[in-house]
């Protein structure tokens, strides 16, 4: 009996270290594949180029990636209630009222002014849960954090959750990145201009431009510049035959004596 145990705890410590050895290995590919990307990223010659692609072969395995730029997400620590009302609606939220009211319950979780957005009987419900009594006052640090607002529900945070983000540092949506469709749920755009968005796939720049132009309620919310931070995926082949995904945002922080900074990393 002794001995059976003996074998059985042997083949747990074998059966975790390969684990523990695994997981490393994932880990460290995936750090390289950042560290790609980055270079990536800072290495491109126009400086406009907001998507791009990457792969390298390591010792411990096969990385292939994309980049993007975060201005094509919608930043919920910068944007107006318009556009969290637009990619609220986008989700597929049908109540205005109620996508108003989140957006202000937005707004007010992470500004620190200490003043709240009325929005007619639903301040006091926004409010009334004697476990979140007053604001957070203050931004968010992931998208996740949605969950503490009051009013999401699981499916919508989960449907929301790729077209937010928390790092971008601006308060427009670019050109190149921007779904149309999101744009084209901008309360207050003429018939005229939400047919036209709608008839755009993502990349149409220059009819989004034009379109912006012409068109108050979106002009000063789609603008060219480019946000700090970047999305990150890649699938990383280990050695092991073994597959990963991950999914992450990095940020180039000025100042910071770090090439870049991971602000979240997703592997599946």
């Amino acid at each position: 009996m002794v001995i059976v145990a003996a074998s059985i705890n042997t083949r747990f410590v074998i059966l975790e270290t390969s684990q523990a050895r695994s997981s490393a290995d994932i880990d460290a590919l995936a750090r390289s594949g950042l560290a790609l990307a980055a270079a990536k990223i800072t290495a491109r010659e126009n400086l406009q180029q907001v998507a791009g692609s990457f792969s390298a072969r390591f010792d411990n395995g096969m990385i292939d990636g994309s980049y993007r730029n975060s201005a094509g997400l919608v930043d919920i620590n910068t944007a107006t209630i318009e556009l969290l009302d637009a990619v609220f609606a986008y989700s597929g939220m049908v109540s205005a009222q109620r996508r108003r009211a989140l957006a202000g319950r937005v707004v007010d979780w992470r500004d620190d002014d200490g003043q709240r957005i009325l929005d007619g009987g639903d301040e006091l419900d926004n409010y009334s849960d004697p476990l979140n009594p007053t604001p957070k006052n203050g931004p968010f640090s992931s998208v996740l954090e949605l969950a503490q607002v009051p009013g999401f529900t699981e499916d919508e945070r989960l449907r929301l959750d790729r077209l937010l983000t928390v790092s971008a540092g601006i308060g427009t949506v670019h050109p190149v990145l921007i779904h149309p469709g999101i744009l084209a749920a901008i309360s207050g755009i003429s018939d005229d201009g939400v047919r036209r968005l709608k008839q755009l796939n993502v990349g149409d720049s220059d009819q989004i431009l034009e379109i912006a132009a012409s068109e108050p309620a979106i002009e000063g919310l789609v603008s060219q510049a480019i946000s700090v931070s970047w999305q990150i995926e890649m699938s990383l082949s280990l050695a092991n035959d073994k597959t990963k995904n991950v999914v992450a945002t990095i940020a180039f922080v000025p100042n910071d004596h770090r090439l870049f900074r991971v602000i979240e990393m997703d592997t599946r």
